[in-house]
């Protein structure tokens, strides 16, 4: 009786070797595929034949020509089986000991979207594995990074700002941004809880334009970081009292700088109150 119809017949009551309940974890040669060259979807076909034959460490296998021998212990494109290729089916990107192999990985990928062989990203590195579902290096595919101006992940090999969300454009218009418990989208370029940047929280009395902390009269084209619009005017926080760009006051002079803790998280109110992250 053939050994996998034995198999059958004792229904694989115990993790007996070639049952599927037994089979081993992939090292990178699929047990599933068949030795000797023959083709893992046609189990029945017999196996190819070389003229002449190959010698005592090669293998017959099928190619898209005739049939021709090849080592299966270090050649990438058969490596362990005929049908196992390490380069195109993502397992590797070379053979070493009848296993694919990736970068330092000795005993490569699994060639699935979870565990996938990226080549190296330059000069000098190396091929490695990658989880193209969830890496925010690879998301999606090798290479692909989620800036941290468009996403605080990568989920479902896709960049994603805040729960259930897409990415934001990157753009000062549309940056993810933290605020508390929330994620999403903001325009930096308008909200007084982000303003210039993520967590760039103006005062009370300050509104936000052009990504600038504005009190009174705008300044056209903004001002540089660290700077608010007085009146009309850039200037530092500590320079800008009553209104009017002046001399900065000494530093023990009793005027604090008019970063987050002086405007006070209580004064900004909940993201709600901002009212601007993306809901979509």
């Amino acid at each position: 009786m053939p050994y996998r119809l034995l198999c059958l017949a004792l229904a694989c009551t115990a993790p007996l070797a070639g049952c599927d309940g037994g089979a081993s974890p992939d090292a990178g040669v699929d047990a599933a595929l068949l030795d000797g060259g023959r083709d893992a979807s046609r189990p029945d076909a017999a196996p190819p034949v070389c003229s002449p034959g190959c010698e005592a460490v090669l293998t017959c296998c099928e190619t898209a020509a005739e049939p021709a021998c090849f080592d299966l212990r270090n050649d990438p494109r058969r490596c362990g089986s005929c049908a196992i290729d390490c380069l195109a089916q993502n397992r590797g990107d070379a053979c070493a000991a009848s296993t694919c192999t990736c970068g330092t990985a000795d005993i490569g990928c699994r060639g699935t979207p979870e565990d996938f062989c990226c080549p190296p990203l330059g000069p000098g590195s190396l091929a490695y594995c990658a989880n193209l579902s969830t890496s925010p290096s690879d998301c999606g595919r090798c290479g692909n990074v989620c800036a941290a101006a468009r996403a605080d992940r990568c989920d479902g090999r896709e960049c994603r700002c805040g729960p259930g969300r897409g990415p934001c454009d990157g753009t000062p218009e549309s940056v993810c941004c933290q605020f508390g418990a929330d994620i999403g989208c903001v325009d930096t370029t308008r909200d007084r809880f982000h303003c210039g940047g993520c967590g760039t929280l103006c005062r009370t009395e300050e509104r936000c334009e052009e990504s600038t902390c504005t009190m009174g009269t705008a300044c056209p084209g903004g001002c540089a970081a660290g700077e608010v619009c007085c009146d009309g005017a850039c200037c530092s926080h500590r320079a800008c009292m009553a209104g009017v760009c002046g001399e900065e006051p000494p530093e023990d002079a009793g005027v604090g700088d008019a970063g987050a803790e002086d405007a006070g998280i209580e004064d900004a109110g909940s993201i709600e109150d901002a009212g601007s992250l993306d809901a979509g």
